[in-house]
């Protein structure tokens, strides 16, 4: 009976004209929307007391949205022991696509019971880490729009790409004008040039380890910078191309470039290397200046906690016809840390031996003792420290090894940081033994975890540069 009706219905829709007919349908869509329309005030209404603002929705569902990721990777973890090839091959292919995000996640290899299931998930935690190792060095963006302070933006561009920005040295009033900003996934380093540039700032040649220091340009003076050309996450400066006499002749002169290599504070650059070929200077005209010393190879280190660096550069001009500017390209090559980890040891008492793998480094607990020293504990802890990346460049500029952060974590989560210096035991090819003291011990020595803080990658980004009819200056 109802199929009837329903029948008899649609063919009397049929039989109207096309005119009446969209009248008809136009009608039925209004009375659909304005139910809906009433059906989400009835809810809002009655609902509204009990609901949790938008602000807990998007934090629960978050919640919820971690707890099943979390979920689905335990149950993945699970089938890497599962009996069929398929299965298992199926589940490392799974966890491999989720992607870096999992790797909090992922239970240490020690806690895992099961040979096969501790050896498929070294394979895909090393995998992992190698592809976050490798994200970590591109370059971090933003993206801001509004009518906002100073200080404001300087703490959401530093929120955005975890590079910290210090601004003590900026006048309060500066900090507090308002700026329209319009940044739409831009890099770090543009925005930045584009503050200082626009507000009379400049970045302090010295800071803290990790940190973009800005300073009030208040003595008026220029920028010693003549161009700048970003290259990822490094920026290169053009500061001078001068020209000077060169000894032993009159026909020719030296031409001298000074640029400054700088990169995001949140990377951890080694050294940089390059080679004087790997420079290109020409005149307007397209003439290629010679290098004054061809066959000549650079590596210059950043030190500890560095994020600049100095380069020169010579070549060689005739003194005719005059040089008044030059184009100027090349590349170089930066030896960087990539996406530090904090590598634990929760059994220090007995645990000599132990040896923890993140990405390409490993890290063996050696041996672990405590004494008395003056009426307080002290421990003594000596690690190896191991790389993937050996030879002559790692044994030549291995000393940021000693660099890597070491401390004693405490049952409540506070740190003991080492005291006094720290002592080399042995070093290999890709390898060095390191002894730390801890001194005023609160807790038994088995109540402290060991922490060593270390980047999972040493990786060679390549730096390339161009600059377009630069000036030069013959003071």
């Amino acid at each position: 009976m109802d199929g009837t009706i329903a029948a008899n219905r649609v063919l009397g829709w049929l039989k109207r004209s096309p005119k009446a007919l969209w009248a008809a349908v136009r009608s039925r869509i209004i009375e659909m929307r304005n139910m809906r329309a009433w059906i989400c005030r009835v809810v809002v209404g009655t609902f509204l007391t009990v609901m949790p603002p938008a602000g807990d929705c998007a934090q629960n569902t978050a919640k919820k949205s971690s707890a099943e990721l979390r979920t689905r990777v335990m149950a993945l973890i699970e089938a890497l022991d599962a009996n069929t090839l398929k299965e298992r091959a199926a589940a490392r292919r799974e966890l491999v696509e989720l992607g870096p995000g999992i790797l909090p996640m992922l239970p240490p290899p020690e806690q895992l019971t099961r040979a096969s299931v501790r050896e498929s998930l070294s394979g895909i935690r090393t995998t992992l880490e190698r592809r976050q190792a490798r994200e970590s060095i591109k370059p971090s963006r933003v993206t801001l729009q509004g009518t906002l302070r100073l200080g404001d933006i300087f703490e959401e561009v530093a929120q955005q790409t975890g590079n910290q920005i210090g601004t003590s040295h900026v006048a309060k009033e500066e900090l507090n004008a308002s700026l329209e900003v319009d940044f739409r996934n831009v890099t770090f380093w543009e925005v930045m040039d584009d503050l200082a540039s626009g507000q009379g700032l400049s970045f302090a040649d010295h800071a803290d380890a990790g940190t973009l220091a800005i300073r009030s340009d208040v003595d008026g003076k220029p920028s010693p910078e003549i161009a700048v050309s970003y290259s990822g996450a490094f920026r290169v400066a053009m500061l001078s191309v001068r020209l000077r006499p060169l000894l032993g002749t009159t026909s020719e002169r030296m031409v001298r470039l000074r640029m400054g290599v700088s990169v995001e504070p949140r990377l951890r650059p080694l050294f940089l290397k390059y080679a004087a070929e790997d420079i290109s200077v020409r005149r307007t005209s397209g003439a290629v200046l010679p290098q004054f010393v061809p066959d000549a190879q650079y590596e210059l280190s950043l030190g500890e906690g560095g994020w600049q660096v100095r380069v020169q550069a010579d070549f060689r001009v005739p003194n005719r016809p005059a040089l008044k500017s030059v184009a100027v390209n090349g590349r170089m090559t930066m030896l960087t840390a990539a996406d530090t980890q904090p590598i634990r040891f929760t059994r220090l008492t007995g645990g000599a031996g132990t040896a923890r793998r993140r990405g390409g480094v490993t890290v063996t607990l050696r041996d672990v003792a405590e004494q008395t020293r003056q009426g307080e504990k002290v421990a003594r802890v000596r690690v190896a420290v191991g790389y993937d990346t050996g030879g002559p460049a790692f044994e030549s500029h291995r000393s940021w090894v000693f660099h890597n952060a070491a401390y004693l974590e405490s049952s409540d989560g506070s740190r003991v940081k080492r005291s006094g210096q720290f002592t080399t035991v042995l070093q290999a090819d890709g390898a060095v033994a390191v002894e730390y003291n801890f001194a005023g011990l609160k807790e038994p020595l088995e109540q402290y975890r060991f922490v060593y803080v270390a980047p999972t990658l040493i990786i060679s980004v390549p730096i390339e540069f161009k600059f377009s009819d630069v000036p030069v200056s013959s003071r």
